[in-house]
């Protein structure tokens, strides 16, 4: 697993990466650039990126809880614009779970490197 933290960086190309659950704790916003900007690097043409994260339905959020844990939940359409933006389609995406509170949502996406 790389973080974006370190220049031990995985070279790939591979045919499919997975990125489940890892990008709400990325707060500082130039290094989840640097984590997105890696995937259209690592990730072979016709390769394919699977993620699962949590998403604010109408805006972003950041919440810091009770143990010390921040999350930084973007909007869908920050995800969206930041993966198309390095070489990737949008193949699928859904909905796998809501948060009580609305606005927040579980989501898995599924794109292809073009």
């Amino acid at each position: 697993m790389w973080g974006g933290d370190s220049d031990d960086v995985p070279v790939g190309p591979f045919d499919l990466v997975t990125c489940l659950g890892v990008t709400v704790c990325i707060i500082d916003p130039r290094k989840w650039d640097r984590l997105i900007a890696r995937f259209g690097t690592i990730i072979a043409p016709g390769g394919h990126l699977v993620m699962i994260d949590t998403v604010g339905v109408d805006h972003e959020l950041l919440r810091t809880y009770r143990d010390g844990r921040i999350g930084m939940y973007r909007e869908n359409t920050a995800y969206e614009r930041a993966i198309t933006s390095v070489g990737f389609e949008r193949i699928h995406t859904d909905v796998v779970e809501r948060w009580p509170s609305g606005e927040a949502v579980n989501r898995i996406w599924l794109f292809r490197r073009v």
